[in-house]
């Protein structure tokens, strides 16, 4: 890249010197770079000077001369306005600056802010593919595991935000998970649980769960969220239901109907009266 420079040239008495022979050399190997000659108002403009190498230039009229230096703009020196296309850049301070292609290393920044617009084939990548990385476009910002596989992305198009490689989706809806299995599990990781639906289309709870000792009691026991004034409608759809034996007979609760077994291998029903009946078999 190249880079322009202006000089103007004066006697000592402030009176512009036109047709000035200027020449530029480079700082570091004295090589000359360009020749410029001053016009009317004895400016000459130097448009080939490298921009990472200071230069100093000298112009002669007459048995007269005068020095001019120029600095790098690029280097340690803070920049004010800059087009940049290929350039290595080890220590830059930018405070109005395009930058066409710029390959960064390591990036430590306050804030950054990009103002405009991300071109509709341009993004903004973590890394290089196939290896695990981060995607920026106009429309998406995705996770990828490898080359082609989003783990996980927020689409624009839709509002909608997808994960576990894109099985899962939470949008305005809700939460959907596709053939995948929802796991709970205890504070500290020892019980879990699934729920899920099957290829047949029904939804399963496998899990170990305790209610209560002998019975589920949705009027007195709000430490399940059944309330206390209100009655709580169960639906369960299941391959199979097991009832653990109880010994004796449960005290029941008027109002409302229990059903369970004992170790007589036999089915009861209790009713709202207290009632106790065995269920018949046909």
């Amino acid at each position: 890249m190249a880079r322009s420079f202006t000089i103007n040239v004066s006697d000592d008495k402030g009176r512009a010197i036109a047709c000035a022979w200027a020449r530029a050399f480079r700082n570091d190997t004295q090589a000359e770079v360009e020749t410029q000659y001053t016009d009317g108002n004895g400016s000459a403009t130097f448009s080939a000077l490298p921009d990472n190498v200071d230069c100093y230039i000298i112009a002669l009229w007459g048995k007269q001369s005068q020095y001019f230096f120029s600095e790098a703009t690029i280097g340690t020196t803070e920049i004010d306005d800059l087009a940049v296309t290929t350039a290595k850049i080890d220590a830059l301070a930018v405070t109005n600056a395009k930058i066409n292609d710029l390959s960064v290393s390591k990036l430590t920044a306050g804030n950054l802010s990009v103002v405009g617009t991300i071109t509709s084939g341009g993004k903004f990548v973590t890394a290089a593919s196939p290896d695990p990385r981060i995607e920026i476009t106009q429309t998406l910002i995705a996770g990828y595991s490898d080359a082609t596989t989003k783990q996980f992305y927020l689409q624009a198009s839709d509002g909608k935000a997808y994960f576990g490689a894109g099985a899962c989706i939470a949008d305005a809806s809700g939460l959907t998970i596709k053939g995948a299995t929802l796991t709970l599990q205890d504070s500290a990781g020892a019980h879990s649980g699934t729920l899920y639906i099957d290829t047949s289309g029904n939804l399963r709870l496998d899990a170990w769960a305790r209610i209560k000792a002998d019975s589920i009691d949705p009027v007195s026991d709000n430490a399940y969220n059944f309330g206390q004034s209100t009655l709580a409608w169960i639906s369960l759809h299941a391959y199979e239901m097991r009832l653990k034996e109880v010994t004796g007979s449960p005290s029941g609760l008027t109002g409302f109907g229990e059903l369970y077994t004992k170790s007589d291998n036999k089915l009861y029903f209790k009713d709202g009266d207290l009632i106790e009946h065995v269920v018949a078999f046909v």
